[in-house]
C-alpha cells in the first residue's frame, strides 16, 4: 500500500531550514577550514622534520578529530532547528561559530608548532 502524503508547510520549511544550515557548513567553508588547518600543519613538518613519524600519524587523526569537531557546528544546528520544529537555529551565530572555531583550530595547530620546536634534539 503506497501513500502519496505530501509534506506538511511546517515539514517543508523545515526541511528548508535543515538544508540552509548544511549548505552553510558543508563545501566551500570546510574546504577552507581543512586548507588553513592543514598549511598550517604542513609548516610543523617545515619547521621541525624531526618529528616526521609523529607529525604524519598524529597529523592524520588531528585531522580527522577536527573535521569532527568542525562537524559540531552542522550538527548543534540541525538538531536545534529539528528539536524547536523549525522556530529557532544558530543562523544569525554561524559566521561567529565558524571563523571562532577556524582561528581556534588554526591557534591549536600553531601552538603544537610551537611546542615541538622547543623538543627539538
Amino acid at each position: 500500500m503506497e501513500t502519496d502524503a505530501k509534506p506538511t508547510e511546517q515539514e517543508t520549511q523545515l526541511g528548508l531550514m535543515l538544508l540552509e544550515s548544511f549548505r552553510f557548513w558543508e563545501g566551500r567553508r570546510r574546504l577552507i577550514y581543512n586548507v588553513c588547518v592543514g598549511f598550517v600543519g604542513l609548516f610543523a613538518f617545515v619547521v621541525n622534520p624531526y618529528f616526521f613519524i609523529f607529525i604524519l600519524f598524529g597529523g592524520f587523526f588531528y585531522g580527522v578529530f577536527a573535521n569532527a569537531f568542525y562537524t559540531l557546528g552542522y550538527g548543534l544546528d540541525s538538531i536545534i532547528i529539528h528539536n524547536s520544529k523549525g522556530k529557532w537555529s544558530l543562523a544569525e551565530y554561524r559566521e561567529l561559530l565558524y571563523w571562532g572555531g577556524l582561528l581556534f583550530s588554526v591557534f591549536l595547530t600553531g601552538m603544537s608548532v610551537l611546542s615541538m620546536a622547543f623538543f627539538r634534539p
